[in-house]
Parts: structure tokens; C-alpha cells; sequence
């Protein structure tokens, strides 16, 4: 009897650890879906920008008159000011925050002219 009441307890334990490194897996995996799905979507702006030989502007927030980057339900981006696409699919430098629920969860910053995002933390 006492043999079992201890597996049990080694048994609950062990779930209790692998459900906490499980559910951190989780956001991860949701973290850089978000990041994918952010990237492919300003590399999409800057073919449209080229093929179009017209500039885009994304603006800093995401709102609903400018519905040109739309991420997954609760998250959203801030930039550090309008990212410019120019006609030639040239993106200008800039800052991006994504948020889950209003909390930042990644900071990244565009490296060079073709709209590339690397993440700071």
C-alpha cells in the first residue's frame, strides 16, 4: 500500500514538471509562429511593393484602416514608427515589438533593406 501512495506521488511529480516545461514549449512554438507569420506578411508587402512599382507604408500599429499585417487572434505589432517599403521593395530600418494580449513578447529589428526581421529577445 505505502509502495503505491509513493509511485503515485513520484508519478504526479513527474507529470507536474514535464506539463510546466510542456506548456512553456507551447508559447514558444506560438511565439515564433507569430514571428514567421509577421515576417512572411512584410515580405509579401515589399513583392507587392515591387511588382506594383509603388511604395507602401505600414503604419506603426496595427489598426483596422490599414489591414496590411494581420496576425493571429491576440497578437499584435508596434513598430517603432511607419515602416516604408519603397516602389524598388527597399524596407528603411526599424523596431518591432510583438505582443500577445498587450504584453511584449519578442523585440525585433529589420537588418537590411529587404524587409528581413532578426529578434533581439
Amino acid at each position: 500500500m505505502l509502495e503505491t501512495l509513493i509511485a503515485l506521488a513520484v508519478m504526479s511529480l513527474a507529470a507536474a514538471i514535464v506539463m510546466t516545461k510542456a506548456g512553456g514549449a507551447l508559447d514558444q512554438v506560438a511565439l515564433h509562429t507569430a514571428f514567421f507569420d509577421f515576417q512572411r506578411q512584410v515580405s509579401d508587402l515589399r513583392q507587392q511593393a515591387f511588382a506594383q512599382k509603388s511604395p507602401i507604408v505600414l503604419p506603426p500599429l496595427q489598426d483596422a484602416q490599414s489591414p496590411k499585417v494581420t496576425l493571429q487572434p491576440g497578437w499584435t505589432y508596434r513598430l517603432s514608427g511607419p515602416l516604408n517599403v519603397s516602389a524598388a521593395g527597399v524596407c528603411g530600418q526599424i523596431n518591432a515589438d510583438l505582443l500577445h494580449d498587450g504584453k511584449m513578447r519578442a523585440e525585433l529589428q529589420s537588418v537590411d533593406g529587404a524587409c528581413r526581421f532578426v529578434r533581439l529577445r
